[in-house]
């Protein structure tokens, strides 16, 4: 699989994403390309009322901040991953 082709990563399996992302540099930026990918995944497919995405480094794994609007308070509580990656909630300012 290559890591940084977006198809190959929506079609692995949990495993070869997780056995890739457990091999990835994150304090090296290894895999940004492919986090970027999902976050702009998300924000273009995602059901909820997401305005935008951001890709943060977390404890040396990448997550996906996701600031949603009116459906925030369903989701700030929530443990979810998109293919592989934790999503954290935020509530959006206006």
């Amino acid at each position: 699989m290559s890591e940084s082709d977006i198809e190959n990563w929506m079609h692995a399996t949990d495993e070869e994403r997780i056995n890739t992302l457990a091999g990835w540099d994150v304090e090296n930026d290894e895999g940004r390309d492919v986090v970027d990918d999902v976050a702009a995944l998300l924000l273009k497919e995602c059901v909820y009322d997401v305005l935008r995405t951001e890709v943060v480094k977390t404890d040396g794994c990448w997550q996906v901040l996701a600031y949603a609007d009116s459906d925030y308070d369903s989701l700030k509580d929530r443990d979810i991953d998109f293919l592989g990656f934790k999503l954290v909630f935020r509530k959006t300012t206006k």
